[in-house]
């Protein structure tokens, strides 16, 4: 084909527009996930590049035009969910009937445009070998850009994975062994199940029933309990490797990077404990990179998933999934949950001693049920947005986030209460270690930009709720934070000896995650070691 002599490097301007959006969206979210999970979106973009560019071009005898027409689509394909994603979700009624939003009618012009574009590149009679030379320069430059900001993300990655952190030994022997039979443990977190008091203050549920049901059961529930971190990826990690995060790993106090912690969470001296005791490890997957932990016996995950980042790709384009239809990843999220809460009651088939580990993302945003079980209907693209990115979010506010919080947690209680019902009657012969705890708290007071705008009390109130049989003496009981949680189960069923820690606790900010602020006094007033079961003043600060 002569015609393809001529175009040169035309192929390349398509290529760089079609994976500089994937780049642009990792390099920006480097720090929460791995190079791997960018590899097959740039795959399928640069095969579509070169697909549309050759494509148009074999009917059009013209590379340069064929090429500008791949690149319009890209861009307007991979750009349209950034502009949509800001747009007021209401709309008004035409001609007084028919409805129409902001984000239909943007579409139409998107679409248009392009339209418009394509027709003006198909009739033109002007050499476009300059444009192509600007277009190429301008694309290269984009693409490296972001290959710069990714690279350094993953230099410092490397540094902190080569820093070596002495750590107490968890290796376990025969002769520690305290219990004749060693117990299942469940160990289940329900991401920010927030406590009862700012429950019924801010939210306005009441779960006393709840708390009856858990004490009437046999576990232990203290009225007063604080995360120890404001994040979901530092609060897992500290309290499956029973150790503050600073204790684990130096991180730079300036890097933005969660992935090294998140190394520390997937592998984890709770499961490391636990493997050199002869446990099955069987875990569920959450829908998080963080806590996904599928390199264990057993990994339970829904037929079909998308990951986090696919997710927030598929949300950039301009033709994201239908937000109400099976296929959509509100739906998605909705089957999660609701296969693992089933799931969970059912593992007693699996040999024993096992450690089971779900992390199940609810009440969390987004806010997927009613109080009644049934799906919410959605106006925002998806996301687990939080605290002040949920309220900036498309479709957001502290009215939408209380509504929307107290429906999910009211119907989220039911099922749990149902599957601790079950597993503890289909566990009845040897009764299973059965950790309860949240993560976090909510965040309709949370700040991820400002400590001082945070409402502290509520983001660091949890769930916390542990069942030991067969030990009642109250000594075996002080838990009062996560990071004691398996330091306890350890020593009263394995005979450790693993000192309790101080409780601390920690607010970092969005960008700065390793730049900690200790909130412990905030939180326990003038005696940050007093426990009681009769609950705790709600501080509400707006």
């Amino acid at each position: 084909m002569k015609f393809m002599k001529k175009d040169g490097f035309t192929f390349l301007h398509p290529l760089f527009f079609g994976i500089f959006p994937l780049l642009f969206l990792y390099a920006h979210n480097a720090g929460e996930m791995t190079p791997g999970d960018i590899a097959v979106p740039l795959l399928v973009a640069a095969g579509f590049a070169v697909f549309v560019t050759f494509g148009a071009g074999i009917i059009l005898k013209d590379f340069r035009k064929s090429a500008l027409i791949a690149t319009m689509i890209l861009f307007v394909y991979f750009s349209y969910g950034h502009i949509a994603g800001i747009l007021p979700s209401t709309g008004f009624a035409l001609f007084g009937t028919i409805p129409v939003t902001f984000g239909s009618i943007f579409t139409v012009v998107c679409l248009g445009l392009l339209a418009a574009g394509i027709f003006i590149v198909i009739r033109t009679k002007k050499n476009l070998g300059h444009l192509t030379t600007i277009l190429v320069f301008i694309g290269a430059c984009l693409v490296f850009f972001q290959i710069v900001q990714a690279g350094a993300v993953l230099v410092t990655r490397k540094k902190a994975a080569d820093v070596e952190v002495t750590q107490e030994s968890t290796g376990y022997s025969q002769q520690e062994k305290k219990s004749t039979v060693l117990p299942d443990i469940y160990f289940i977190i329900m991401d920010g199940y927030t406590g009862k008091d700012i429950l019924e203050t801010i939210f306005h549920v009441d779960n006393t029933d709840f708390y009856a049901f858990l004490r009437e059961k046999g576990f232990h529930v203290p009225g007063k309990s604080f995360s120890n971190y404001c994040q979901t990826v530092y609060s897992a990690a500290a309290t499956l490797n029973m150790s503050y995060i600073q204790d684990i790993g130096d991180f730079g106090i300036d890097s933005r990077d969660r992935m090294p912690v998140s190394a520390r969470l997937r592998d984890n001296a709770v499961v490391r404990f636990l493997k050199s005791a002869g446990y099955t490890i069987a875990a569920f997957s959450s829908g998080y990179y963080h806590t996904r932990l599928d390199n264990t016996d057993y990994y339970f995950s829904p037929e079909s998933e998308m990951s986090e980042f696919e997710n927030i790709l598929i949300n950039t384009t301009l033709f994201p999934l239908n937000r109400d239809e099976e296929d959509s990843a509100f739906a998605k999220h909705r089957q999660r949950i609701l296969y693992t809460l089933d799931k969970l009651a059912g593992l007693d088939m699996l040999p024993s001693p096992k450690f089971v580990f779900a992390h199940i993302l609810s009440p969390h945003p987004p806010f997927v049920f009613t109080a009644e079980g049934e799906p919410t209907r959605q106006s925002d693209f998806f996301h687990m947005c939080d605290g002040s990115h949920y309220m900036s979010s498309t479709g957001g506010g502290l009215a939408n986030y209380i509504k929307g919080y107290g429906g999910q947690i009211t119907w989220i209680t039911k099922l749990l209460k149902k599957t601790i019902q079950q597993i503890l009657e289909r566990n009845t012969e040897h009764p299973p270690v059965i950790i309860l705890q949240a993560d976090h708290g909510s965040g309709s007071g949370l700040s991820w930009e400002s400590l001082e705008k945070t409402n502290v009390h509520e983001r660091f109130s949890i769930l916390n709720a542990w069942y030991l049989p067969g030990y009642e003496d109250n000594d075996n009981y002080r838990i009062s934070s996560p990071v004691n949680t398996f330091r306890v189960v350890f020593n009263t069923y394995f005979g450790t000896r693993f000192p309790l820690l101080e409780d601390r606790h920690y607010y970092a900010a969005w960008a700065s995650p390793h730049d900690y602020k200790d909130v412990t006094d905030v939180l326990y007033g003038e005696d940050p070691g007093k426990q009681t079961n009769d609950g705790i003043e709600a501080v509400v600060r707006r």
